[in-house]
């Protein structure tokens, strides 16, 4: 009787210890977010007398049901001969807030300047819906502004 007792408990401390190890883990790489995804495009403003060439590199991480980022960087460059530039770097965090809304956080950095824009768009699609079928097809077939 005795060493069943015994051996239940050291069964029950067995497993708090390794919850007790992996739960540190999995939360501090909840923090940080998935990468689910990533990818660069290129195209060219054909608008401008003097075209540029530009570059768009993107990572998206998920962080919950709720919660993704997507980071960009935006390199330009005046001829194929050139080197690559960083024109502007940026990050938009999309949040579902409700049934129906959807909040975007948008952070830019151009130029050395700073800018933050938050907006609502009206969807009924959750985040990961959302990114494949209307973010990221924006992204991959820019259009020059």
């Amino acid at each position: 009787m005795k060493v069943k007792i015994l051996a239940l408990l050291a069964a029950v401390f067995i497993v708090c210890s390794a919850l007790h190890f992996i739960e540190p883990t999995a939360a501090a790489s909840a923090k940080k977010g998935y990468q689910v995804d990533k990818g660069t495009t290129y195209f060219m403003d054909e608008t401008d007398p003097f075209p540029h060439y530009y570059k768009l590199v993107w990572k998206t991480y998920w962080f919950s049901k709720n919660v993704r980022t997507v980071q960009t960087v935006q390199y330009e460059r005046f001829s194929k001969a050139d080197k690559w530039k960083v024109l502007a770097t940026g990050s938009i965090t999309m949040y579902k807030v409700s049934k129906t809304k959807m909040k975007f956080i948008d952070i830019d950095k151009y130029k050395g300047k700073t800018s933050k824009w938050v907006y609502y768009e009206k969807t009924k699609l959750n985040t990961r819906n959302y990114y494949w079928k209307v973010f990221r097809p924006g992204m991959v077939n820019p259009s020059p502004e």
